[in-house]
């Protein structure tokens, strides 16, 4: 993999350890304002997540699974608006 393709992948790779944190530390308010439809919803969403993970910890780079977990980190300890 060149450098090209590790800077890409740890931009994708950060913002993915995100969403995954931000979705699964908003759950409760997710589900009061999707109501019904969060029943088909979630199951998807937490599909993806976690397939995308799997992903990232695949590639076997240091510095992506790196940024991922950073970019988990940094929004598991962001204060909730």
């Amino acid at each position: 993999m060149n450098e090209t393709a590790i800077i890409l992948f740890s931009i994708g790779a950060a913002w993915l350890g995100y969403v995954t944190a931000k979705f699964f530390k908003g759950l409760g308010g997710l589900w009061e304002r999707w109501g019904f439809f969060a029943i088909f919803l979630f199951p998807m969403i937490f599909y993806f997540l976690i397939v995308m993970g799997a992903l990232v910890a695949d590639i076997g780079s240091t510095i992506i699974s790196v940024t991922y977990g950073a970019g988990f980190i940094v929004r598991i300890l962001k204060r909730n608006e």
